[in-house]
């Protein structure tokens, strides 16, 4: 059997990450070019970012974004609008989610793409991965 697209698999992108999906590109090949994505041009934080968290390099924290206390952000990573980065979650470089995410409490994250809704829950560890509009990870998933 062919092996299935972008197209077949990802029929929700946000229109601003439409550029890392190309309709007739391998289901992985996304993440070949997330590097290049995020290292462009980042707006910073317009979100709440907690006084005790941690954001280095090139960080786009959007609109209604909340960042709670002892979460770690080491860019460049884009975090979509109204999304909620927990306590103590480690965001680390080449992530870029869509809106309304959830990364929770103690989740690490790298080299990733979450597109809109995805919800994270405590104690997980996603890397390498994409993970489709609406994905939930129970707790402690890897």
């Amino acid at each position: 059997p062919d092996m299935p697209t972008v197209a077949d698999l990802f029929a929700t992108i946000p229109a601003r990450l439409r550029p890392l999906f190309a309709p007739d590109a391998l289901p992985w090949a996304p993440l070949d070019g997330l590097a290049e994505f995020v290292g462009g041009d980042v707006t910073g934080v317009e979100g709440k970012v907690s006084d005790s968290a941690h954001i280095e390099g090139d960080v786009e924290i959007s609109h209604g974004t909340v960042v709670g206390p002892g979460a770690v952000i080491v860019g460049p990573v884009i975090i979509g609008e109204d999304c909620l980065v927990h306590p103590h979650a480690f965001v680390r470089p080449h992530v870029v989610t869509g809106d309304r995410c959830v990364i929770g409490h103690s989740v690490e994250v790298t080299r990733s793409i979450l597109l809109d809704d995805v919800m994270l829950a405590h104690f997980n560890y996603v890397g390498d991965s994409i993970l489709g509009a609406g994905v939930r990870f129970g707790a402690g998933a890897k």
